[in-house]
């Protein structure tokens, strides 16, 4: 289900504001075109091959029905879960898209939706239904996301709760086609080029000092950096966005250490840190990926790494300037994650012969 939203993510959620910053969405209404034509045609050309993909793989999701254990009902079911989560994904994504012009803002703010409404609602729900019952507002709001159908794949949660599967699978198919309405309704207007508000440029202002410190810090701190390497300053400039990491670990680490507090007083305290390391482990390569990926495709685009390369640095510079700039932000929030995870891991475990029988697994899933 995870690689399902990625694929989304991937595959339209620059689709359409691609076209608006390159000029050539407007052209296409020079055209008969309708704004539907536009947007499904698009649709149809990200998604069939992640479509007619996901449909390969079922024959090999069918493999555990002849080991035993899985029903076709089970089989069934999860090939609808997952491909209405695709066209859920697809439909946001495609909205995020006509709303947005950069690609980075565009692919952070459709990954965010999604992971939080396909998968974090979901669990979320699943936790508060544990402790307030069925009924609490979060669990009932869960019933919405793609993500809470795949709980109820398995027989005896599908017998048990076969309304909310279909409900839940009717709310999350509907949303996705309310996404593509939007999604009409707004293209027409969205590639035009308006004048930024008072509000919006004084934002800008703001969040650009905020991020390039102030004049006397912000002299020293290029002196020092261009003294290292001239494409480490570039990569860098930003001198405050290295703090990004900690506020998103010091919040994850917030919200994991009460959560498995919560867990551990129910008697789950270990699977539910190895579940949070998982996680918090995922995201952080991943988002070192996608840093180390678009720091050179936005120089190619803008122009900027052919001018770089008509200098007299060298290539190897270049790269390790860009090495440079991902070690200044991500290696000390990664050292401290690595060194939190094994202090919790180890005072979770009550003895030594349970550290051993419990480390092959936590070391596979938390760092794999």
């Amino acid at each position: 289900f995870v690689s399902v939203l990625l694929a989304a993510v991937r595959l339209t959620a620059d689709c359409l504001s691609s076209e608006k910053r390159e000029g050539t969405l407007g052209l296409l209404f020079l055209t008969d075109l309708k704004p539907y034509d536009v947007v499904l045609g698009k649709l149809a050309a990200t998604s069939l091959n992640a479509f007619f993909g996901l449909l390969a793989l079922m024959p090999v999701m069918a493999i555990p029905i002849l080991l035993g254990g899985v029903t076709l009902g089970d089989l069934l079911r999860l090939a609808l879960v997952l491909i209405n989560g695709l066209f859920f994904a697809l439909s946001l994504a495609m909205l995020i898209s006509v709303l947005s012009w950069h690609e980075k803002k565009a692919i952070g703010m459709t990954s965010l939706l999604l992971f939080t409404l396909g998968a974090g609602l979901p669990l979320v729900g699943s936790f508060s239904a544990s402790l307030s019952g069925p009924w609490s507002p979060i669990s009932v709001l869960s019933v919405a996301s793609p993500g809470f159908a795949g709980l109820l794949v398995s027989q005896a949660a599908y017998r048990a709760m076969r309304g909310a599967f279909w409900l839940s699978m009717a709310l999350s198919h509907a949303l996705g086609w309310l996404c593509l309405v939007l999604t009409c309704r707004l293209l027409p207007g969205a590639w035009q080029d308006r004048p930024a508000g008072a509000w919006q440029r004084r934002w800008r202002e703001i969040w650009r000092r905020a991020l390039l410190a102030g004049g006397g810090a912000r002299t020293a701190f290029r002196r020092r950096l261009l003294g290292a390497n001239p494409v480490y300053w570039l990569a860098s400039r930003e001198r405050r966005a290295c703090w990004f990491p900690w506020i998103f670990l010091v919040s994850m680490g917030l919200i994991g250490g009460f959560a498995c507090w919560i867990l551990r007083v129910r008697g789950v305290g270990i699977e539910a840190l190895v579940f949070f390391s998982f996680l918090l482990n995922w995201f952080f390569k991943h988002w070192m990926i996608n840093q180390a990926c678009y720091a050179l495709s936005i120089d190619r685009d803008r122009g900027a790494l052919e001018l770089l390369l008509s200098t007299p640095l060298a290539v190897e510079e270049v790269l390790r300037g860009h090495a440079m700039a991902l070690r200044r932000q991500f290696l000390a929030p990664i050292l401290t994650v690595i060194a939190v995870e094994l202090v919790c891991f180890a005072s979770a475990v009550p003895s030594i012969q349970e550290l051993r029988t419990a480390g092959g697994a936590f070391w596979a899933l938390s760092f794999l």
